[in-house]
């Protein structure tokens, strides 16, 4: 026995799987993002440890990053 769905029910199922996909895809640049910030947070601690001259080196270093 084979179920039919209507046109509209197919599509609202289709965007339910679009969205979830995107959540996903939202979840995983939100990870990629928290890991960059951890990363830069590094960066500027040594940053305030440095000398003025190399804190510029140091931001033309990230700049080119």
């Amino acid at each position: 026995m084979m179920i039919r769905l209507s046109p509209f029910t197919f599509r609202l199922g289709l965007m339910v799987k679009i969205l979830g996909l995107l959540a996903k895809v939202l979840g995983f640049s939100v990870k990629i993002l928290d890991d960059l910030a951890k990363i830069l947070a590094v960066f500027v601690k040594i940053l305030r440890k440095t000398t003025s001259d190399s804190c510029i080196d140091s931001l033309i270093l990230l700049i080119s990053f």
